[in-house]
């Protein structure tokens, strides 16, 4: 496991995914609809995002991380459910 947040080429440059979001959802709820996983959500979404995927979902995502969060946890040496709760 890496330590990087986002992956890196070798020069150092972000490496981003030619994959669209909704590509990537419809392929989740597909998950859904075999049964293999029970809900599906957000995580670092803006809300022009979040918009797009609710006007096109099937299933509607259950969890909406804030891209906070993480930061927040760690800052408490908690996991992020723990900080929700």
């Amino acid at each position: 496991r890496g330590t990087e947040m986002m992956p890196r080429r070798e020069d150092g440059s972000i490496c981003y995914s030619d994959t669209h979001y909704r590509d990537t959802w419809t392929a989740m709820e597909k998950l859904v609809d075999k049964g293999l996983v029970k809900a599906i959500g957000l995580s670092n979404f803006n809300a022009r995002q979040i918009d797009d995927i609710i006007s096109t979902a099937r299933h509607t995502p259950v969890v909406n991380q804030d891209p906070h969060l993480g930061a927040i946890a760690q800052k408490y040496q908690k996991s992020p459910a723990q900080v929700i709760l």
